[in-house]
């Protein structure tokens, strides 16, 4: 009864596309008779489905559950599309002759040996991703599913999705095809408006179209061999019929192996979130939100359009800071690192791509000293993150757990583990950017203050990198600041770095010991401390050895002015760009160590004159006033609080050196003469060894005890008078906070969203994003003075910015490598700025084209356009609405820019803009024109009058609208013509007060062949014909806060006649607000 012909024992392959396909081979053979499990039923049963999808159809029609009903425990290799938005009512009835049902237990199954064998040899790859790719291929060609429970009969059966009756209709028609006699068969006719299949099971198809139905029903009775499966109840895995060992390894590896979870990081709260929801899909992008130290809320994007998060505070406060990592197709985040408070949240987080490429260090700037638990490493070793979960409240997120896919093969990781020892508070830093290729990374050589009572100081490490065949050498900057002699520690090819020994005091590492497979190296710092720690390399999971791979960390010290913490408005003083070094200065200290004062912020409570200041700053009517009141504020009462000091006595002198490099390596403690008593510089140069050290002196200072003494008595008697002295001084700043640390975290954040996120604005992406980008908000607030472009035709190859005080960003990579190309300067006279972009998209993803408005009224050439125009995508207008360029961030490769965003700045005061949206209709071809440049006064114009012909295939041509402006008195501006003039022409005049608040037409993806404009007291006569195949309609927007906006000018293409439009409106003219 099990024939071949009717595959009962075959196994069926699920094709994405087309649904159930019966393999060629049978997957198992039956370990006992057939007798009882095969019944005949002999009866005729129709049935209706309704569906869901095109897909559902496919399964429904050769008598198959729909796909989610089907049990898979590799499913999730294959995650389903969410539930689709019903546009179309799928429906299919089937008229079946049932003749046997068999049922077939799994347990008289045996699988065929050569499935077993194809099953073992994919579960024996040396990787998950291998066995998971194999086990797939012998899914393809023995089938994934096997058929225990199913009905072989014939039938005939119509799949297709209903007409608006959404149910099948009885109407008959004439019958002349096969697909109208199964039609009229099942009272299906004119139920469809789009057919999948007709289809006719079992039986002769010829005599059913040739002799009709009666004879079709006699040729199913007469010929058992033509019967087929029709009907399948229930259907199991075809892994059901292996072995339990085999069985169980599959499903393992399936869901056990390839989804592995972390541990988490931070504390756990009652709402949360799973990361694992939505199976293995790609992710595409991470969006973060966070604040200074802390971390808000996540999201994650996935291929598909599936995206999980925001979860609480992302939902609710939208204009919060926030930052989109991107992963181009075939980059996947392999690692992640996470520093969390003590007090349980997630203060920052670190993403690292496979390509290699890090993300910035989110919620945490590397200028600003924090206090937090060590940080943790969430390793994929080897694996992908496929999400984040975690927990959350209303303020920000409190814990995260990384997911981690095995399935996707990528270039080998090394697996890594961590151990920390220090202090909780110092600014942060990260070695892995500067490993040129972690997997081939070691480290070559590590610099660092040695000898004497001090802590490890200066610390500098150097990694070698493998990169094809070459050599790649990255020195990180030092760290600490502290000076003192510098020891240097070089390791020999083949040395690699197999345990630290030290001490610390739990706030700094005050000696540090590298031992290496060779030998124990001298140690950095100081002679001994208070706390030892000791490390041994650990090993891997299967027993290989590990070397240090980084190091990341933290540093202490009142650092430089460069280097000092970022403060909230320290964006309103950009600082310069590192100066040529001309001349070298140094400082050398005595410092008499007396008391450490460690104060936490949290420990701290304003008074209350300084809180009543910053509210009343807080209050100012604008952004601007509010700036320059907070700017009096911190002149008054400070920008910073020290809080983490030591307290005692120091001698210190500075200045500029002579021809040595350095200052002498150690200290002489010389005793003064008495010929140089009375000159204070002499003495503390004595004492310190740095007699005619200077060629410029800044200062030499005595802080504590008596200066009087020192200066009359000597070293020895001032000694006495550190020890005897009431009052002590600060001689060492290790940590210092911002002032607005200590205010309530209301008025904190009112000031951090004040100067990051009030002052500088970003409009949307323009293009596609790539690995390579640029920001151009990376310098601060400064005044553009001229924009270079490099172009060819319809493609802008690269960008440069100059800012006053000789800052430049760009060119990224075309204008470095062919400056001679051809390219043009936007210059910008002092109190100029560039208030709106004008952006064109070519069709294949790069920059085609880009215009530029001034403060001034002018407008830029369109860079990157030819003379007779060309294809791209709508017009994109990047507005400032009121605020003014500050930079041009965006994705580049090596022969064009491919993304363009606009990042603004609201802290110039600029003459008031009218704030606009874009409407967009018509075809990607043509010659570009933009009107603003008609415009004599854009606060104050208005469209007056419109013309335009109609060609005798009813398209719009010869198009030519007049704008008036308020300058001084009415000046008017007309257009030229935007195509040829043929046929009649037909002209629009507005009245006084009359404005444009909507536009109807059509057109057919090439020529506009009606446009007709609707005012606020009429509706005009139409341009052109109703030909056009496409319909479109606009109604002016409101502005945010409700106000009413008019038609202000277009900008749009044309070929003879026009081809598209771009509407712009905008609040109404000004002089019209009462403005």
């Amino acid at each position: 009864m099990f024939s071949h012909d009717h595959s009962v024992l075959n196994g069926v392959f699920f094709d994405p596309a087309t649904g159930p396909v019966t393999t060629n081979r049978p997957a198992a053979t039956l370990t006992t008779s057939d007798t009882g499990r095969v019944r005949a039923i002999h009866s005729s049963v129709t049935e209706d489905i309704i569906l869901d999808s095109e897909l559902d159809a496919h399964y429904s029609q050769l008598g198959w559950p729909c796909p989610s009903k089907l049990p898979r425990p590799w499913d999730i290799i294959t995650p389903r599309n969410q539930r689709p938005i019903r546009s179309e009512t799928w429906g299919s009835r089937r008229l079946m002759i049932q003749e046997l049902a068999i049922t077939i237990s799994p347990q008289d199954l045996c699988p065929e040996e050569s499935l077993v064998e194809a099953f073992e040899a994919a579960l024996r790859q040396r990787t998950n991703a291998l066995r998971i790719r194999s086990l797939r291929e012998v899914f393809a060609t023995c089938g994934e599913i096997t058929l225990p429970d199913s009905g072989v009969a014939l039938g005939e059966s119509n799949n297709s999705y209903l007409n608006n009756n959404s149910t099948s209709s009885n109407s008959r028609s004439q019958p002349y095809r096969l697909t109208d006699i199964v039609d009229e068969c099942l009272g299906a006719a004119s139920s469809f408006t789009r057919k999948l299949e007709s289809r006719v099971q079992g039986g002769s198809p010829q005599r059913l179209l040739m002799e009709g139905y009666e004879a079709w029903l006699k040729s199913i009775i007469d010929n058992p061999a033509s019967w087929r499966i029709i009907k399948i109840i229930h259907a199991v895995p075809i892994i059901v019929i292996l072995s339990p060992q085999l069985r169980d390894e599959i499903e393992l590896l399936f869901t056990n192996s390839i989804i592995l979870r972390s541990p988490s990081v931070g504390a756990p709260h009652t709402f949360s979130f799973d990361g694992n929801s939505n199976i293995l899909r790609n992710i595409e992008r991470v969006t973060v939100w966070f604040s200074a130290s802390r971390i808000r809320d996540i999201a994650v994007a996935y291929t598909g359009g599936i995206v999980a998060g925001p979860y609480s505070y992302g939902l609710s406060d939208h204009e919060s800071q926030s930052d989109v990592f991107m992963l181009a197709p075939g980059e996947y985040i392999t690692d992640m690192f996470v520093w969390s408070h003590s007090d349980g949240w997630i203060m920052g987080v670190q993403f690292v791509k496979n390509c290699p490429g890090l993300s910035p260090i989110y919620g945490i700037r590397t200028k600003d000293s924090i206090t937090s638990r060590p940080p943790v490493l969430l390793s994929g070793n080897g694996n992908v993150l496929l999400a984040l979960a975690g927990a959350y409240t209303s303020d920000g997120l409190g814990q995260l757990q990384a997911v981690w896919r095995s399935d996707v093969v990528i270039r080998r990781q090394r697996h890594t583990q961590t151990s920390c020892v220090g202090g909780a508070t110092g600014y942060v830093f990260n070695d892995l950017q500067y490993l040129a290729d972690p997997a081939t990374a070691r480290i070559a050589q590590i610099t660092a203050r040695s000898g004497g009572i001090h802590g490890v100081a200066k610390f500098q490490t150097t990694y070698i990198s493998v990169s094809g065949e070459a050599l790649i050498r990255s020195e990180t900057p030092p760290r600490g600041f502290d000076d003192g002699h510098l020891s240097t520690m070089t390791l020999e090819d083949g040395e690699y770095i197999i345990g630290v020994r030290g001490y610390h005091n739990n706030h700094g590492i005050q000696r540090i010991q590298f031992i290496t497979n060779i030998k124990t190296h001298p140690a950095f710092g100081a002679d001994t401390g208070e706390i030892a720690f000791g490390f041994d390399a650990p090993k891997t999971r299967d027993g290989r050895d590990m070397a240090l791979h980084y190091m990341a960390g933290k540093r202490l010290g009142w650092p430089p002015l460069n280097r000092l913490p970022e403060r909230p408005w320290g964006i309103l003083t950009p600082r310069e760009s590192r100066q040529l070094k001309t001349e070298i200065w140094a400082s050398r200290r005595l410092m008499i160590q007396r008391w450490t004062i460690n104060v936490s912020p949290q420990d701290l409570s304003p008074v209350e004159p300084l809180v009543e200041a910053v509210k009343d700053a807080l209050s100012q009517r604008s952004i601007a006033l509010r700036i320059r009141a907070l700017q009096r504020v911190f002149t008054i009462w400070g920008e910073m609080i020290p809080v983490n000091v030591v307290v005692g006595a120091s001698l210190a002198t500075t200045g500029t050196l002579n021809d040595a490099s350095t200052l002498p390596d150690s200290i002489a403690f010389t005793k003064a003469s008495k010929e140089n008593r009375g000159n204070l510089s002499d003495m503390i140069d004595q004492h310190l060894g740095t007699t005619r050290c200077f060629l410029r002196r800044l200062e030499t200072r005595i802080q504590g005890g008596s200066s009087d003494v020192f200066l009359n008595q000597g070293y020895e008697a001032w000694l006495p008078s550190v020890a005897e002295a009431t009052a002590l001084r600060v001689v060492k700043v290790n940590h210092a906070v911002p002032i607005t640390e200590f205010l309530d975290s209301q008025l904190r954040d009112r000031i951090e969203k004040l100067f990051i996120n009030s002052i500088i604005l970003r409009s949307p992406g323009v293009g596609e994003p790539f690995s390579l980008g640029f920001d151009g908000a990376a310098s601060g607030l400064r005044n553009i003075e001229r924009i270079v472009l490099w172009f060819s035709d319809a493609r802008i190859r690269d960008v440069s910015v100059a800012y006053a005080g000789g800052v430049v960003t760009g060119p990224y990579s075309f204008g470095l490598s062919n400056p001679l190309s051809q390219s043009d300067v936007v210059v910008l006279a002092s109190g100029e700025y560039i208030t709106d972009i004008f952006v064109w998209q070519h069709n294949d993803g790069w920059i085609a084209g880009i215009q530029f408005v001034k403060s001034s009224l002018e407008c830029s050439p369109i860079y990157g356009m030819p003379k007779d125009g060309f294809t791209s995508r709508p017009p994109i207008l990047l507005s400032g609405d009121g605020n003014a360029l500050l930079g041009i961030s965006g994705a580049y490769t090596s022969d064009s820019l491919n993304q363009i965003k606009a990042v603004w700045r609201s802290d110039v005061i600029l003459r008031r803009q009218r704030h606009t949206r874009t409407s967009f209709t018509g075809g990607p071809h043509g010659t570009i024109f933009n009107d603003l440049q008609y415009l004599a006064d854009p606060t104050t114009a208005r469209i007056v009058q419109i013309s335009a012909c109609h060609a005798g295939d009813g398209t719009v041509c010869n198009f030519r609208v007049t704008y008036e402006s308020m300058s001084g008195g009415p000046v008017r501006s007309e257009t030229p013509s935007r195509g040829s003039c043929t046929g009649p022409r037909v002209t629009m005049t507005l009245e006084e007060g009359e404005y444009i608040t909507g536009v109807r037409g059509s057109h057919n993806d090439g020529w506009i062949f009606r446009l007709q404009f609707v005012t606020n007291k009429r509706t005009h006569p139409a341009f052109g014909t109703a030909t056009g195949q496409v319909p479109f309609s606009f109604d002016a927007p409101k502005t945010s806060d409700g106000r009413d906006m008019v038609l202000h000018y277009m900008i749009g293409k044309y070929r003879g006649c026009l081809d598209s439009l771009l509407f712009v409106w905008a609040e109404m003219p000004l002089q019209m607000t009462g403005s």
